[in-house]
C-alpha cells in the first residue's frame, strides 16, 4: 500500500529523532531515510531529485564524512514548487536552505547530466550520484581550488571504494578537468600505507602546479 504524506512525515522524524527514541540506527542510514522521504514527495509532485555532494560521499563511505546536509538536484519542479512540497512536511526557508530541525537541505542546481544509482532504502527509492562522479569531484577540487580537505576525503574515498570502481567512467571525467594527474598523485599516497596529512597533500600540490607550470586558482570560490 502507498505511504500518505503523513506516513512519510512519521518515518522522516523517526529517523531525526532516534537518538530521542533510543532506536539504534546508524547516522548514515539516518541520512539516507531522510534523503529517500525528501525525493518521494518532490517525485509525487513531478520532480526528479538526485542526492549530490557530502551527503553522497557519506552514503557511499560511511565514516569517511559525516554531514546533516542533504544537497539535491531537483529537476522539473520551480523554486515555489520546491518550498511549497518542504514547507508541507515542517521545513521552513532560510535562505538558500530549507531547515527541518538540525537536518539542512540544499537545492544547488536543476540538471543532471552525470550517470546516478538508485539505491533501495526501506520501501523507498533513493538517486544518488554516481560514486565515481563523487570521487572525481573531490580530487578537481583538490588540485583546481588547492583544497587538501578535498584531498584528504578523496584519499578516504579511493581506500573505501577501492576494487568498486568504474575506472573508465573516473578517468573520463577527471580527463576533462584536467586532473588525471591528481589521481596518480592520491593513488599513489592511498597505497603508501603512510600518514597522510596536510604538509603531504601541500607537497603534492606543489608538485602538481609546478608540473603544470601555471597558477589556476580561480580568483574567487
Amino acid at each position: 500500500m502507498r505511504m500518505t504524506p503523513a506516513d512519510l512525515r512519521a518515518i522522516l522524524d523517526q529517523a531525526l529523532h532516534a537518538d530521542i527514541l533510543h532506536a539504534d540506527i546508524p547516522h548514515v542510514e539516518r541520512l539516507a531515510i531522510a534523503a529517500a522521504v525528501i525525493s518521494e514527495l518532490l517525485s509525487r509532485h513531478g520532480m526528479v531529485a538526485t542526492l549530490v555532494g557530502g551527503g553522497a560521499i557519506e552514503l557511499y563511505a560511511p565514516g569517511v564524512y559525516t554531514t546533516s546536509d542533504l544537497d539535491f538536484v531537483v529537476e522539473g519542479g520551480t523554486r515555489s514548487d520546491l518550498d511549497a512540497v518542504l514547507r508541507s512536511v515542517g521545513f521552513e526557508r532560510r535562505g538558500r536552505h530549507w531547515v527541518l530541525e538540525d537536518l539542512f537541505v540544499e537545492v544547488p542546481g536543476n540538471w543532471m547530466s552525470d550517470p546516478v544509482d538508485i539505491v533501495s532504502v526501506g520501501g523507498l527509492s533513493l538517486r544518488v550520484v554516481r560514486q565515481e562522479v563523487v570521487l572525481a569531484d573531490r580530487i578537481i577540487g583538490f588540485k583546481h581550488w588547492r583544497t587538501t580537505a578535498y584531498g584528504a576525503q578523496a584519499l578516504a574515498l579511493l581506500q573505501v571504494l577501492a576494487g568498486s570502481l568504474d575506472d573508465h567512467l573516473l578517468r573520463a571525467r577527471l580527463r576533462a578537468e584536467d586532473a588525471e594527474d591528481a589521481y596518480e598523485s592520491l593513488r599513489r599516497l592511498a597505497g603508501s600505507g603512510t600518514t597522510v596529512g596536510e604538509p603531504e597533500l601541500e607537497a603534492v600540490l606543489q608538485q602538481l602546479h609546478v608540473r603544470g607550470g601555471t597558477d589556476d586558482r580561480p580568483n574567487s570560490h
